[in-house]
């Protein structure tokens, strides 16, 4: 027959057996490596884990026990001696057992687990010779994580970029870890995938270096014909706090980070290239438009003047004209009486106009304006192009086919990379 406990009743039982536990114990002494060492507020004490080749134990230490909590972070990655007595702990509706300090730490030498693995690394050359990606070249991707997980749903929600996507699910963390992952590298060197992602969210860092920092998975990513990325952990989990994230192809931060970077080379290269687009079609557009204006200003002022306006010096007895393909040479001959009005003003805009024209600024070339408010059929026709040329820039975008749209339309093909480039930036 079952016994009715209240929450209140059974967690202080279970805190109370814990205790009796832990004062069978005397005074121990462990030899490991310390890590992940924190201080508590106002420097009242730490917390740090000591570990070795079978696993981890809970550690704390009180600065009012006269011990150098300082020290002992300093000695992080370090393999130490530690004295003390196993308490028990009842935190957040969890029991642990923790060993406290009562005695000055010891220290061994400096080789810690993590460091000899990165000689290691060092001497097979793991660190040299890295694949490289090019994201805008990638079509298909595998990803290695778990589905529905913070750090894979975090990757999938900011990716917008559209990928074949293949996932294989692996245990994140603990003893199975290493095989799983192993086997999904070894897996997709088979498959039609392009880039290799291994993603996994923030956690313990010592519970995922514990996992993921083997030199079989090391041996595996470096055999990889594929390039592989890690996106794992937390930003500050690099090198030594993580040292597969040194070993693989190219790595980042976070799941996050890694999908807002590939969208922004992605993206910026599909902008750059929309943006040469658009260049090109405006340039054909301008150059049309403003030939067409040349031609036409230059009948006005024919018009205007009453002939084509030729500067010579004084030192010039002949022109050359052009006619038909045929040249002819004419002497000059200057007379008072043929002399016309033209105002300093008028010729000041002449050379202007052209100069705008010739380098295709339409803010010069509407000098002009002032000249040709008669309504004449020329008249028009330059204003035409005028606010044609003008109206080209506000050019919004517009949703059509590109094969809808003939080679030689660029307002519809001008609206339509305008369109495209929106698309992204929204």
């Amino acid at each position: 027959m079952s016994v009715l406990y209240n929450i209140r009743n059974i967690n202080e039982l279970i805190f109370e057996k814990c205790c009796n536990i832990s004062i069978e114990f005397p005074e121990i002494s462990l030899r490991g490596e310390i890590v992940d060492c924190k201080i508590f507020k106002n420097n009242s004490g730490i917390s740090f884990k000591i570990k070795d080749e079978y696993g981890m134990f809970n550690c704390k230490c009180w600065s009012y026990k006269n011990i150098d909590i300082f020290k002992i972070k300093s000695y992080e990655n370090c393999n130490c001696i530690i004295t003390g007595y196993i308490k028990t702990s009842y935190f957040n509706n969890h029991y642990d057992f923790i060993l406290e300090m009562n005695k000055d730490i010891i220290k061994e030498n400096e080789k810690s687990i993590i460091k000899s693995l990165k000689e290691e690394c060092e001497n097979r050359g793991y660190f040299n010779e890295k694949k490289i990606i090019k994201w805008y070249n990638i079509k298909k991707i595998g990803i290695i994580s778990k589905e529905e997980t913070q750090g894979y749903n975090d990757f999938i929600k900011q990716l917008k970029i559209e990928y074949e996507i293949k996932l294989k699910e692996i245990t994140l963390e603990g003893i199975n870890t290493e095989n799983t992952l192993i086997k999904a590298i070894e897996e997709f060197q088979e498959e039609d995938i392009e880039v290799i992602i291994i993603i996994r969210g923030g956690g313990s860092t010592i519970e995922i270096s514990n996992s993921y920092d083997k030199i079989s998975i090391f041996e595996s990513i470096r055999k990889s014909k594929k390039p592989i990325i890690t996106a794992i952990g937390h930003e500050a989990d690099k090198d030594v706090r993580l040292l597969i994230t040194s070993i693989s192809d190219m790595d980042y931060p976070t799941p996050s980070r890694l999908a807002l970077e590939i969208n922004k080379e992605v993206n910026g290269k599909k902008i750059k290239e929309i943006d040469e687009k658009i260049k090109e079609i405006r340039d054909k557009y301008m150059g049309k438009e403003y030939m067409i204006l040349s031609i036409y200003i230059e009948k006005w002022m024919r018009d205007r003047y009453g002939a084509t306006i030729i500067r010579i010096e004084d030192i010039d007895k002949f022109i050359i004209i052009e006619n038909n393909e045929r040249y002819y040479k004419m002497k000059i001959k200057i007379r008072d009486d043929n002399e016309i009005k033209i105002t300093k003003e008028e010729m000041n805009m002449r050379k202007k106009v052209n100069e705008g024209i010739k380098i295709n600024n339409i803010n010069i070339v509407k000098m002009i304006e002032k000249y040709i408010e008669e309504d004449t059929e020329l008249n028009n026709m330059i204003k035409e192009i005028i606010n044609n040329i003008e109206n080209f820039e506000k050019i919004e975008g517009d949703i059509k086919k590109l094969e809808d749209i003939k080679a030689d339309n660029y307002k519809e093909l001008y609206k339509y990379y305008i369109n495209e480039k929106n698309k992204i930036i929204d």
